[in-house]
């Protein structure tokens, strides 16, 4: 048998200096049934249920954690290499702008 340790909330906290690849598969693995990974903008919490890396990366200098850009909804989030796509998320601050940039980043 296998045993591993219960999930904790504190388990989704994300870590923007993490790569693109580390914060997907965070992402992937805290999605529902679990509470999901989160990050805070300004003391409001930002829960993302689901994203991917996001392919045109290559073409921003933002700093880890700052929002690129805002497409169809969608959210393109610096990461420590790359960025990731944020297509599935919520915010108890409501809408979400580009250039903002999340606390812990």
């Amino acid at each position: 048998a296998t045993y591993a340790a219960r999930r904790t909330e504190a388990d989704g906290l994300i870590n923007w200096r993490d790569s693109a690849a580390g914060v997907e598969r965070l992402i992937r693995a805290v999605t529902r049934p679990y509470p999901g990974a989160f990050t805070y903008l300004g003391g409001e919490r930002l829960t993302i249920y689901g994203a991917s890396i996001w392919s045109e990366a290559r073409r921003h200098a933002a700093r880890p954690g700052q929002v690129i850009e805002k497409r169809d909804g969608a959210l393109a989030i610096a990461c420590g290499d790359g960025a990731i796509l944020a297509t599935d998320w919520t915010c108890a601050k409501g809408d979400i702008r580009a250039h903002v940039v999340f606390d812990g980043a």
